[in-house]
């Protein structure tokens, strides 16, 4: 069962290294916020924890406070033969954005940063490895209550797409 959790922080973590590797995400999570910008500039690995998370998170800042973050999460499903074996792993990449900073250049920001992320990890065949490749299942686009905070969910998953374990 610790391997389960191991693999999970792992994939969680490369998750977000690759994408503030691309510093036209970096810069689409940072440009609104001067604090961040310089944050991203020194070192983008301090952004993590600080508008790149690998959990599931919505602000607690009043929304006068607007912000952008990128959220992580992993599901991992056990091959029933071999139960320490992975055998398919589903990522999940959230985009939250408030209504202020929405607007970017020529559409959204989420949807922006969401074709970028795309690039990243469709068709990746190195993320999980073993010969599995990540392909996108769904690129879904909400609001929470209330309506001024957008998200864009982007599914990959290895499920159904590569050389079983």
């Amino acid at each position: 069962m610790v391997r389960r959790l191991v693999n999970i922080t792992e994939y969680k973590q490369k998750a977000m290294t690759e994408c503030i590797k691309d510093s036209a995400i970096v810069t689409a999570l940072t440009d609104y916020n001067t604090e961040f910008t310089k944050i991203a500039q020194s070192d983008p690995s301090e952004l993590i924890y600080l508008v790149v998370f690998p959990y599931m998170r919505i602000s607690e800042r009043v929304v006068e406070d607007s912000e952008c973050t990128l959220l992580f999460e992993v599901n991992e499903y056990e091959d029933t033969k071999n139960w320490y074996a992975t055998k398919d792993v589903d990522l999940l990449v959230t985009i939250l954005c408030d209504q202020k900073i929405m607007k970017y250049t020529n559409g959204t920001r989420i949807d922006y940063i969401g074709e970028l992320v795309k690039k990243i990890f469709d068709k990746n065949n190195t993320f999980v490895g073993g010969g599995r490749m990540l392909r996108l299942i769904e690129n879904t686009g909400h609001v929470l209550t209330g309506g001024t905070r957008h998200y864009r969910t982007l599914t990959f998953t290895t499920k159904d797409s590569n050389m079983k374990c």
